[in-house]
C-alpha cells in the first residue's frame, strides 16, 4: 500500500485530518531515515467503548 491510499483508506474510516497529517509526517520521516514502512499497519480501527 503506498501512500495515497492509505489517505484514500483513512478517510474512508473516518480518520480526522489532523490525525492522517501526524501519520503521514511521521512516516515520511522514516522513510527518509531508510525504514522500510508499511502504510498499512497505520490504518487503525477506532475504538469504541462504552
Amino acid at each position: 500500500m503506498g501512500k495515497d491510499e492509505f489517505l484514500k483508506e483513512a478517510r474512508k474510516m473516518g480518520m480526522n485530518e489532523k490525525l492522517i497529517a501526524e501519520i503521514v509526517e511521521e512516516v515520511e520521516e522514516d522513510i527518509a531515515s531508510g525504514l522500510p514502512i508499511d502504510w498499512k499497519m497505520y490504518l487503525i480501527e477506532p475504538v469504541i467503548s462504552d
